[in-house]
């Protein structure tokens, strides 16, 4: 490292040994700021080596107008260390130095010492622009370091306070503070700060990690900008984004790393000037006559921060319509109908989005000649509801037609089978048929139960049977023929014999009872009432209960 720049103006140093009580600390801002951060640690440790050795390098000093005592320029730490290690005198060099001077030897003197915090190294390479008004090349010249690297230091002051103290602390290297120094805002950085924290389970991020979330997090493409970057009127404070040093291509030597020139590092100011240029426009749409939706009815169209197209109700002008069988943009179909366009302020980005209601949207589709999915559901649905309601009604038909069939047998078959017969084989008939078959059959006849659900047992069957009358043990037989007839591989021949046998005309039965449903699904609503109530007093009767 190079030695510091001895200014020419400082006079040739006297040396001697002066009394150390007569000695005072500097009282330049530069020395007080080093003063707060000494280590008690390392003091003690040069303490007990000056014990050993005693002071191996003199102090710089000056007068300070006050006979006998002097004013320590550098060396307060040795100074401090040898009245703790009870040296009476000390080795001194006797300057005539200016204010001026002194700042500038001690910045020096400061930024060449071993174990300097990268902070104080900041501070001590911004003193001395300030100081000499200089650049950053000729403070690299003074201390031996490049321009790029004295620029990339003096960035960590731009810091924000809970960064500094992560940073001294070890929390931080030098490599992540400079990554969060170069984001603009403090707000932005106490935020990029918890991020590279990580998770109790992960831990802090690696510097690559850290780099990769900062640029793709906190760092902005000002090419999606949706305001002009030379309109210096948007934010007055900010300027224009061409010319601002928080853009990267402004400041290459410190954003090296990044490729994109026209980037943002400063995501809070990035957003004020977009609320202000969608503030514009939205005042320029009211005046204008167009609506404009915000406040809570913007936000139910805009729910959720996670999306960028409107919902509740609303269609984006830019989303494509897919009932079109061109699939074109819905903007491309409202060509004739501007009226019906609406403009939302989105709560979140504050953007005006272009939209229309999803009701006018599906009129101007129907004007179009265009149905909409919802639509055609629906009439899928309604034509599936139509099928299934005429499935039951046709099954129902089915039904009575058996029973009738059923009851026109029973009428016309013998009246005498026989109990004993009928009982037999009506219990050897529940034992191969299924619970549910005969309870439909039960239902027809209007039979009290006689099978068993949960299991076949022979001798509770017949007790049931031996309860009915011999008329009804004879219906349930001549039903229990027309049902297997129906249900038979053989239904034709089976139905013949019975036709034969009972001189029943199966076709002409369901040909009235056919008749019959049509006339009553002719029938106006008085006249459905009307049978209605006629069906229930011919069933009250039949069962001996009038109504």
């Amino acid at each position: 490292m190079n030695a510091p720049a001895t200014p020419a103006a400082i006079a040739e140093p006297m040396l001697r040994l002066f009394p150390i009580g007569n000695l005072h600390p500097s009282t330049t801002h530069v020395q007080e700021l080093r003063r707060q951060r000494y280590d008690d640690k390392a003091l003690k440790e040069l303490t007990e080596n000056i014990k050993a050795v005693g002071v191996l390098q003199n102090l710089v000093v000056r007068s300070i107008g006050k006979e006998g005592h002097l004013e320590i320029v550098a060396g307060e730490r040795r100074w401090r260390a040898a009245k703790s290690a009870g040296l009476s005198e000390i080795l001194v060099s006797i300057r005539q130095l200016t204010d001026a001077q002194v700042l500038e030897l001690q910045l020096v003197e400061n930024l060449q010492r071993e174990g300097l915090h990268e902070l104080e190294e900041a501070e001590g390479y911004e003193e001395l622009m300030k100081l000499k008004k200089i650049n950053a090349e000729a403070v690299g010249d003074m201390v031996g370091k490049s321009r790029s690297y004295v620029y990339a230091r003096t960035k960590l002051l731009a810091l924000c306070p809970e960064a500094r103290t992560a940073f001294y602390a070890g929390e931080l290297d030098s490599s992540k503070a400079l990554l969060v120094a170069r984001i603009g805002h403090h707000d932005t950085q106490r935020a990029a700060l918890k991020d590279l924290a990580g998770s109790k389970w992960d831990g802090p991020l690696s510097y690559r990690e850290a780099h990769r979330h900062i640029v793709e997090t906190y760092m902005l493409k000002l090419k999606a900008a949706p305001f002009a970057l030379d309109d210096g009127t948007l934010v007055a404070k900010a300027g224009t984004c061409t010319a601002c040093p928080k853009r990267t291509g402004n400041q290459k030597e410190l954003f090296a790393d990044v490729k994109d020139a026209d980037t943002c590092t400063d995501p809070k100011c990035f957003g004020e000037k977009r609320t202000a240029h969608f503030e514009r426009k939205r005042i320029a749409a009211e005046k204008a006559g167009k609506k404009v939706i915000t406040g809570a009815e913007a936000k139910a169209v805009f729910p959720h921060d996670y999306r960028e197209e409107p919902a509740g109700g609303y269609v984006g002008l830019d989303t494509t319509c897919w009932d079109d069988s061109k699939n074109r943009k819905v903007r491309e179909l409202l060509t004739k109908h501007p009226e019906a366009i609406d403009l939302i302020q989105n709560p979140r980005t504050q953007e005006l989005v272009e939209a229309v209601r999803s009701s006018t949207l599906t009129e101007i589709l129907n004007e179009r000649g265009i149905k909409t999915h919802r639509q055609k559901v629906t009439q899928t649905t309604a034509k599936a509801r139509k099928d299934n309601s005429s499935e039951k009604a046709d099954a129902a038909l089915q039904e009575e037609v058996a029973r009738r069939q059923a009851l026109a047998v029973f009428a016309a078959a013998p009246s005498k089978i026989g109990k004993a017969f009928l009982i037999y084989v009506l219990a050897r008939m529940t034992e191969s048929y299924e619970f549910e078959a005969w309870t439909e059959l039960e239902a027809i006849l209007g039979l009290p139960p006689i099978c068993l659900e949960d299991s076949y047992d022979d001798a509770q069957v017949r007790v049931k049977l031996e309860k009915l009358s011999e008329p009804d043990l004879n219906r349930a037989f001549t039903a229990i023929l027309v049902m297997d007839a129906r249900m038979s591989a053989h239904h034709d021949k089976t139905a013949k014999a019975l036709m034969s046998t009972t001189k029943v005309d199966f076709k002409k039965v369901e040909a009235t009872v056919r008749a019959e449903a049509k006339k009553k699904a002719e029938a106006s609503p008085a006249d459905k009432v009307k049978a209605s109530i006629e069906k229930r007093e011919v069933k009250a009767k039949a069962n001996g209960k009038k109504k």
